[in-house]
C-alpha cells in the first residue's frame, strides 16, 4: 500500500489530548510513530497549553502529515478526546495520553486479535511508571475474554482497564456516543466509557501482553484523591443497574461503595463541605436497601461531631 492511500484511509485513529505536556509530548508521539503498523492517523487535541506543546506538535504534524493537529480553548481531556473523536476516519479507535507510552507492536497485535477473533474492544497489560521513567508495578488487571455484562460487574470492583490499553471498534462509538464531558465525572471519564460500552454486551478480549507504559505524572490531568473517589462514585452510581447482579455479585458492589463512600465523607467534613454530605448517605441508603440507622451506625464512627447536621438531614424521614 503507498503513502498516499496510509494518509486517505487510516485504519485507527489514534486519540491524543494534550495539555501542558511538553515535557514528555515526544515521547509519546514518538511511540505511535515507531509503531509496526503504519496505516494509522494520530488526532492530537492541544487543550489550551499555555506551555511549548503547541509547537512540537506542529513540528510533528508538518513532518508527518498522518498526524492531525488540532487546538481547542481548555475544556478538559473529555472535550479533547470527543473532539478528536469527531474528527476521526479510522475503523478502529485507540486513545494515548501525552505522557504515556506504546511499545512498537501494540497496534499490530491488538488489530490482529481484533481482526481474527468476535472481540469488539481489546485492552492490554502495561507498566506502572513515575515521572522519571522508573518502573513501579505492573498495572493492575486480569486478562481473557469477557462478555459486556461479565465486564461490567467487574468493573463496580476496580477499572481494570487503563485508557492507554485500548483498541477498540469505531461502531463502539455510534451505539454509545462520546465520553461524558461533565465536571462530576471528570477524572473517571474512561470508567464511565466502559461500563456504557459493556452495558451493550460488547465483547472484550484482554491480552497478557506488555503493550503500554502508564506515567504517574504529578503535572498530569489526573485530580486529587478525594476528587478522583467522587467522580467513581458518580460514574458507578449513574451507569448501575441493579437487576444485573446475583447475590454474590451485589454483595461486591455494595461493598465497594461503602468503602468509596467511607473515605469520602471524613475528607468533605474536614474540608468543612456538609452540604455535600446527606447525599453519600442517600446513595448507601439507595444501594444498600439497609435501614437509614443501620447505615448511620455503619459510618458514625468515621464521621467527626460537626457531621451531626449531615446524619441529622439523612435520618429525617421527610429527606
Amino acid at each position: 500500500m503507498g503513502l498516499l492511500n496510509i494518509l486517505e484511509e487510516p485504519v485507527v485513529s489514534v486519540i491524543m489530548p494534550v495539555f501542558n505536556a511538553e515535557e514528555y509530548l515526544p515521547f509519546s508521539i514518538k511511540s505511535v510513530i515507531n509503531q509496526t503498523f503504519k496505516n494509522w492517523e494520530l488526532i492530537v487535541v492541544d487543550d489550551g497549553s499555555t506551555d511549548n506543546s503547541s509547537k512540537i506538535i506542529a513540528k510533528f504534524a508538518q513532518e508527518d502529515k498522518r498526524i492531525v493537529y488540532i487546538y481547542q480553548h481548555n475544556r478538559k481531556q473529555a472535550a479533547a478526546r470527543n473532539h478528536a473523536l469527531d474528527k476521526a476516519k479510522g475503523n478502529f479507535i485507540a486513545f494515548l495520553d501525552a505522557d504515556d507510552y506504546w511499545f512498537p507492536e501494540k497496534l499490530t497485535r491488538q488489530l490482529n486479535l481484533l481482526n481474527s477473533s468476535d472481540a469488539d474492544i481489546c485492552y492490554s497489560g502495561g507498566d506502572i511508571i513515575d515521572a522519571k521513567g522508573k518502573f513501579l508495578t505492573k498495572y493492575p488487571t486480569f486478562f481473557g475474554k469477557f462478555s459486556g455484562l461479565e465486564m461490567y460487574k467487574r468493573m463496580y470492583k476496580y477499572n481494570p482497564i487503563p485508557i492507554m490499553a485500548v483498541v477498540m471498534k469505531k461502531s463502539l462509538v455510534y451505539k454509545v456516543g462520546l465520553q461524558d464531558e461533565t465536571e462530576e465525572i471528570h477524572g473517571c471519564e474512561d470508567l464511565d466509557y466502559w461500563l456504557r460500552i459493556a452495558y451493550t454486551n460488547a465483547r472484550f478480549l484482554g491480552i497478557d501482553e506488555k503493550l503500554f507504559l502508564y506515567r504517574i505524572n504529578p503535572k498530569g490531568t489526573s485530580r486529587g484523591v478525594l476528587k478522583m473517589k467522587m467522580a467513581e462514585c458518580t460514574a458507578l452510581y449513574k451507569n448501575l443497574d441493579y437487576k444485573q447482579f446475583d447475590h454474590y455479585t451485589r454483595k461486591g458492589m455494595q461493598v465497594h461503595f461503602l468503602d468509596l463512600i467511607r473515605d469520602i465523607i471524613p475528607e468533605l467534613a474536614a474540608l468543612r463541605r456538609y452540604n455535600e454530605i446527606p447525599f453519600y448517605f442517600r446513595l448507601l441508603y439507595q444501594i444498600t436497601g439497609f435501614s437509614r440507622y443501620c447505615i448511620a451506625a455503619l459510618l458514625y464512627k468515621f464521621l467527626p461531631f460537626k457531621t451531626n447536621k449531615g446524619l441529622g438531614y439523612f435520618l429525617n424521614p421527610g429527606i
